[in-house]
């Protein structure tokens, strides 16, 4: 085999290892902040408002009407509309 060659499968091959670890990631990522929470660990009270928050980020703007976001929280769930994703979209 050519170095070419070899050079490329072997990029290929570390590639597919580290996209196995993804999954692996955002699972310790829940769990921690599962327990966390648990244990009376408190996150930010303003992730969505304010200029440097997640609204402001998506929306562009700092006028927000958090109304229709809370309406109904706590009594309308969408759970039974999620899906997982079967297949990689890459090779």
């Amino acid at each position: 085999m050519s170095a070419r060659w070899q050079a490329a499968s072997s990029s290929i091959s570390r590639r597919r290892l580290d996209q196995a670890l993804h999954p692996g990631w955002a699972a310790q990522s829940g769990l921690r902040a599962a327990l966390l929470g648990r244990a009376g660990f408190l996150g930010p009270r303003t992730v969505f408002e304010g200029r440097a928050r997640a609204f402001h980020a998506f929306a562009n703007t700092s006028q927000v009407d958090f109304a229709p976001l809370i309406a109904d929280f706590g009594e309308r769930w969408v759970t039974e509309t999620l899906a997982f994703k079967l297949y990689p979209a890459g090779p």
